[in-house]
């Protein structure tokens, strides 16, 4: 390998680790009008399969005009390479019944296959639990509530043998951007 090549990859993966360093102890996420969420928010691992993060949505994450059926906004997750190959994420959305509630979704790419399905509303202002969990061909996704219950969802799912990923963090869309400015809480 030519000494350009290694200097360029250690660089790489220098911005990688400092992005991580970043995002590490970040609480607060904010997209703004226009946009689909911050461009650095990228995470490099190293054989992750799980993750446990609490999150809150605010008031300014309802908006009413959802172009698409499929179109979900991005909580958290992470990839076992690229993320349109395999991936885990918990997707959101506002309640289309329910002016204070959000939807969580599943949100999976499993050998290129995008999957989703929606799991619970969870109630704005509120903290909750999400535990994540993708081993032994089986991605399992647990959500507690403030008063403790929890709700499990299972998804049959090989693991795939490429073990380094990226985190994923807050993404605004679908296709459309953000149409206003939007805040969401995260505890890593």
């Amino acid at each position: 390998m030519s000494p350009t090549v290694i200097i360029l990859t250690a660089t790489l993966i220098a911005i990688l680790y400092i992005a991580s360093y970043l995002n590490a102890n970040r609480v607060v996420y904010k997209i703004k009008k226009g946009t689909h969420g911050p461009w650095y928010d990228w995470s490099l691992h190293l054989g992750m399969n799980s993750f446990k993060i609490k999150a809150k949505f605010t008031e300014s994450c309802i908006y009413d005009k959802i172009d698409r059926e499929d179109d979900l906004n991005k909580l958290y997750g992470f990839s076992l390479g690229r993320h349109h190959h395999n991936s885990v994420r918990i997707g959101w959305r506002p309640s289309r019944k329910f002016k204070n509630e959000i939807e969580i979704w599943s949100y999976l790419y499993i050998n290129s296959e995008r999957t989703y399905r929606l799991l619970k509303t969870v109630t704005i202002d509120e903290w909750h639990e999400y535990d994540v969990h993708w081993s032994k061909g089986l991605i399992t996704i647990r959500i507690t509530d403030p008063s403790r219950v929890d709700n499990v969802y299972s998804f049959a799912a090989a693991l795939p043998k490429t073990k380094v990923g990226y985190m994923l963090f807050p993404f605004f869309g679908g296709q459309a951007p953000a149409p206003h400015n939007m805040k969401l809480y995260i505890k890593h």
